[in-house]
């Protein structure tokens, strides 16, 4: 049985490195210019109470996303923590930004817990990865999911197949990543709590931008 299993895990890892290849390859040779999308940009910076701030990127993050449709901004409302905001779309690719857990360890900080968890919104149950982060003593709490299509998963794996698939079709899917995240004020129940509400709110500006 053990064997079995790290045989699946072999294969898994051969068919990423195969789909993240074929990507290097394709994206490689388009030549596609990093256009921009003005809904995407102008996305609200104030809304429900909350008034959020841009988060300034290097010109190089926007060559590595391959994309200059992101949204980087610490949203605040009332004596809360900021909220940091994340979100790059596109409409047509195949390629989009890694999982956060990526970056998190390569900043320093330590993962102490991968979970999914549901998010009961209106006509909508959200599934997303919760990610509990820390770094010299300080916690933070990180909720992200994927976008492919019409389609929102927790599965970077699955999100990679369907725009890879469908990009080599010609026929390109949008594609993107919703992360939020906070630092923990006081306990990481009440920051959770804080940032369901807060993709609760966000989420019909969100629907708006991706359809």
């Amino acid at each position: 049985m053990k064997i079995l299993m790290r045989d699946k895990r072999y294969l898994l890892l051969i068919i990423l490195l195969f789909i993240v290849g074929a990507e290097t390859l394709l994206l490689r040779g388009s030549g596609q210019k990093l256009l921009k999308n003005a809904n995407i940009l102008n996305f609200p910076k104030e809304f429900c109470g909350y008034k959020g701030v841009d988060v300034a990127l290097k010109s190089h993050i926007y060559d590595l996303l391959e994309t200059k449709n992101v949204v980087m901004r610490e949203y605040k409302k009332d004596d809360q923590n900021p909220i940091l905001f994340y979100f790059i779309f596109s409409r047509q690719t195949a390629k989009t930004s890694d999982p956060p857990e990526n970056c998190l360890i390569g900043d320093g900080m330590t993962v102490t817990n991968k979970n999914k968890i549901n998010i009961a919104l209106k006509n909508i149950n959200l599934k997303v990865n919760l990610l509990l982060a820390e770094k010299q003593g300080q916690k933070y709490v990180y909720l992200y999911w994927f976008i492919a299509g019409k389609q929102f998963t927790t599965s970077y794996f699955e999100q990679r197949i369907k725009l890879l698939k469908a990009y080599l079709m010609r026929k390109p899917l949008p594609g993107g990543q919703v992360r939020v995240s906070i630092k923990v004020a006081n306990n990481q129940e009440d920051s959770l709590q804080y940032l369901k509400e807060f993709i609760k709110d966000i989420m019909p500006f969100l629907l708006e931008n991706i359809n």
